[in-house]
């Protein structure tokens, strides 16, 4: 980790939040002097919660910018226990251009000062904010003032009675001007008049709605379980499950229903809990597939890998018994003293079958395909 290039990521502004991730993250992996970064797309794309286009495009974007160059692609070719990388398969090695002015990157600000500007426009608008709603200067008062609003305290025969003067006049002292009055609205239920209880009464089909909608949502998880369960039984590190995973998961068991032509919560659990536990057969998409999002994302190509695996499987099945039930694949008849062969020639029975030299002699010649005699 180098304090130096993050301390230099931390005050760049971008103005994109995945650019800025990406940065980081690559900032926390490279030398103190901001050079031989070379984490995969994948383990980006993990660590960010990014997908891994918007990793791919976030290091593009930074590139065109010029704040990553290529660095040394040497380092990436050691792998564990001393072994060498084969070319197609090594992550890129990025190197940071720390020691360059921010004035020379494409579209790139210093976080301190958008800062001071975004402050100084917040002064600003608050200022004319006070101004707007100062308003026009008023006139002053007249002197028979509270004389002409009514008030009982001011007027000349109650101005000799300190305890009965009044700190000042306004229109709700004065007792000639009406007091405004407040009006409270009280809703009433949408639909009827409310119970005596206070509570609107819930309908049966609102309650069957809310019944369904639980059962979806319970499925969802169940599902989310499965998924994080598999890939943890294969060791495999699993990203930290959200609500929108589970959201994703319920919409697809109710599209699963739907295409199947029903409604029904555990076909689609049994549906979909057959690819789940199909997946650890498939590397593509097993080394692909991180979260229960990107699992109903690509449900369609998941599922259809899954169907034509199943399918090869069975016509694979299907080939192997016909091949070994052909007469030419069956294993050759042997004969021996009680075999039916046997029996037949000597005229015998399995009563009368007995294991003389006759029977043993009659056994070798059928084996070796020569004429009984």
């Amino acid at each position: 980790m180098s304090n130096q290039a993050l301390t230099w990521a931390y005050g760049l502004y971008l103005g994109s939040a995945p650019q800025k991730a990406v940065l980081l993250y690559l900032a926390d992996r490279a030398r103190e002097d901001g050079t031989c970064a070379w984490p995969s797309v994948m383990h980006i794309s993990i660590v960010t919660e990014l997908s891994v286009s918007s990793v791919k495009t976030a290091l593009r974007k930074l590139r065109e910018r010029g704040l990553i160059v290529p660095g040394d692609q040497r380092h990436a070719a050691l792998g564990r226990n001393n072994t060498i990388i084969p070319r197609n398969r090594r992550s890129k090695v990025w190197d940071l251009r720390l020691n360059i002015p921010i004035e020379s990157f494409e579209d790139v600000e210093s976080a301190e000062e958008v800062e001071r500007r975004l402050r100084e426009e917040k002064r600003e608008k608050k200022r004319a904010g006070k101004d707007e709603f100062a308003g026009p200067a008023t006139d002053p008062e007249p002197e028979n003032h509270a004389e002409s609003l009514g008030c009982r305290r001011c007027t000349p025969e109650n101005k000799a009675d300190e305890t009965l003067g009044c700190r000042r006049c306004t229109s709700r002292g004065a007792g000639g001007v009406p007091k405004p009055k407040s009006i409270t609205h009280y809703p009433s239920a949408p639909t009827g008049h409310l119970p005596a209880s206070g509570e609107t009464p819930t309908t049966e089909t609102e309650s069957e709605t809310t019944d369904v909608g639980a059962e979806w949502e319970r499925v969802g998880m169940e599902l989310a379980d499965r998924f994080e369960l598999m890939r943890s039984k294969l060791g495999l590190p699993s990203a930290m499950r959200e609500r929108r995973d589970e959201n994703a998961m319920c919409r697809l068991a109710r599209h699963v229903a739907r295409s199947n032509g029903d409604d029904d919560p555990a076909k689609a659990l049994l549906t979909i809990g057959m690819v789940i536990d199909w997946m650890p057969a498939n590397r593509y998409w097993l080394s692909r597939i991180v979260r229960c999002r990107d699992f109903a994302k690509h449900w369609t190509g998941i599922a259809n890998d899954c169907a034509v695996d199943r399918l090869t499987a069975s016509q694979r099945r299907d080939a192997e018994a016909r091949d070994r039930d052909k007469p030419e694949n069956r294993p050759a008849h042997r004969h021996t003293w009680k075999c039916e062969h046997v029996l037949a020639l000597l005229g015998r029975d399995e009563t009368t079958a007995d294991p003389d030299i006759l029977a043993m002699r009659t056994a070798s010649q059928l084996n070796a395909g020569t004429k009984a005699v």
